[in-house]
């Protein structure tokens, strides 16, 4: 029980799970105050006593919260977690929209679900219009509803089932000992513990938590070995046959994991890649690396495609378009294999795939942000400034840097004459922003011409040059012709 407490409030920081142990502490006090009552012994040291279990945990953890985030380097603090609640409006809509996605598939597929694990590609086919990136919703943060969407209702039932009854179990004992006035410390503590499990499971994802689970599984077999009276004894007869058979299994699960890990530990350097550019961080290992089991990355992406990436930033476009074909099967909903196929045909000089195959992941999921890229660099390379524009005021969600995609877009596809056509005030671009660089490169190649705005750019960076030597006359001469 002390394990439990100590890996929800200080190791995952779930919030729900935190507050449900608050709430049961007082349910268990108040039952504690009821025994030491009915045997006429009731004191507050006594009673208080009821809760060491759960206290001593809260209290350590408590104490070094503070401690253990600077140690490890986090931000995250029980306190910071437990102060979001209220501030989370984002979050508490997307979990709603999870929901509403969980209960239309548990509709469409009700018997076998969607396939255990599957949650992760399939959520983006219902998220896609509110995905700006390849973050998906991995999960539903509610395992009830995820186990029913992935392995359909039966199998959500049997699996809870298992759980509620070690819950009813639990309880039955623990009114039992209420009636005979005997100490019940001991079953309140395990039953806390799992219906935390519980409560969590409504909010949160514990079955994708090992470590949770383990502690669930701990507490399952202890609460049977404890009170293996209560349950109903059930005969198996052994079967040496099909003892020896699951013996036999012990390897091939061995060999599995091996080629797992072995693959996690390779899609650090892949997603370092993916993720920030580096190049070097795969440039030698790559052919070596585990591409077909497991097939994905751990954030839903195709080895393939990701490797087909490294090719199409490698400049070897052939090569990548065949990886990302392959890749696709894999992902369908993710459509990281159409943008990169359509890239590497531009550089190909191939346009009209270009445009087709940008055009679908663009249209597909049309708030990520490199599909939009991608598409209006096709369509500025066939100067579609009209395609650009209404395009780009199809997107939902936009932000400052959907602005500056179709900003650059327009600059390079525009010429000084129809700079009103961008309509850059309609666009509210901020040109003081993050972006501010391109922004302003975008907004003078619209208003000048790529040309005069180089002309302008290289006096500017002479006039600085003659400032800096003390030399104000050509500066001031240089700075005059720049504007």
């Amino acid at each position: 029980t002390i394990s439990m407490i100590f890996v929800i409030v200080q190791v995952t920081k779930t919030r729900s799970a935190f507050i449900a142990l608050i709430l049961l502490q007082f349910i268990v006090l108040f039952f504690s105050s009821i025994h030491f009552y009915k045997i006429r012994n009731f004191n507050l040291f006594k009673t208080s006593y009821s809760l060491v279990p759960v206290l001593l945990p809260l209290i350590f953890v408590l104490v070094t919260d503070s401690y253990l985030s600077n140690k490890f380097d986090s931000e995250v603090t029980l306190t910071s977690r437990i102060s979001s609640i209220n501030t989370e409006d984002a979050s508490t809509n997307s979990r709603l929209r999870y929901y509403k996605d969980a209960f239309e598939t548990i509709l469409e597929k009700p018997i076998f679900g969607i396939g255990t694990g599957n949650w992760e590609i399939y959520s983006v086919k219902k998220e896609a219009n509110f995905m700006d990136g390849y973050i998906v919703p991995y999960h539903v943060h509610n395992d009830y509803l995820e186990i029913a969407a992935e392995s359909g209702i039966i199998a959500s039932m049997l699996y809870f089932f298992m759980i509620f009854y070690i819950v009813f179990i639990l309880l039955r004992k623990i009114l039992q000992k209420i009636r005979l006035s005997k100490n019940f410390l001991l079953e309140a503590s395990i039953f806390m513990a799992i219906t935390m499990y519980l409560i969590d499971a409504v909010f949160n994802f514990p079955t994708a938590r090992v470590i949770q689970q383990m502690n669930l599984l701990f507490l399952i077999a202890l609460t049977v070995t404890l009170f293996y009276s209560d349950i109903k004894e059930i005969k198996i007869n052994y079967n040496k046959i099909i003892i020896t058979f699951l013996l036999l299994l012990i390897p091939f699960s061995a060999y599995s994991t091996l080629r797992v890990y072995k693959s996690s530990t390779e899609q650090q350097k892949l997603l370092a890649f993916f993720n920030f550019s580096r190049m070097e961080a795969v440039a030698d290992e790559i052919e070596s690396y585990e591409m077909n089991y497991p097939n994905l990355t751990v954030t839903a992406l195709p080895l393939k495609g990701v490797k087909g990436v490294y090719y199409f930033k490698n400049g070897e476009y052939k090569k990548a378009i065949e990886l990302l074909d392959e890749s696709r099967k894999y992902n369908p909903f993710i459509y990281l294999s159409e943008t990169f196929k359509g890239m590497s045909y531009l550089y190909l000089n191939e346009l009209d795939s270009a445009r087709y195959y940008t055009e679908i992941a663009a249209k597909k999921i049309p708030g990520n942000l490199l599909h939009m890229a991608h598409y209006f660099d096709v369509l500025s390379e066939l100067k579609d400034s009209a395609t650009i524009k209404s395009e780009f005021e199809k997107i939902p969600n936009k932000s400052n840097k959907h602005n500056e995609v179709y900003l650059v877009a327009m600059a390079n596809t525009l010429d000084p004459s129809n700079r009103t056509y961008a309509d850059l005030d309609k666009y509210n671009i901020n040109i003081q922003s993050a972006y501010s660089d391109i922004s302003k490169k975008g907004i003078y190649q619209i208003k000048v011409g790529y040309e005069d705005m180089m002309r302008a750019a290289s006096f500017h960076k002479l006039g600085e040059y003659y400032f800096e030597e003390n030399d104000f006359e050509s500066a001031l001469e240089n700075f005059i012709e720049s504007s």
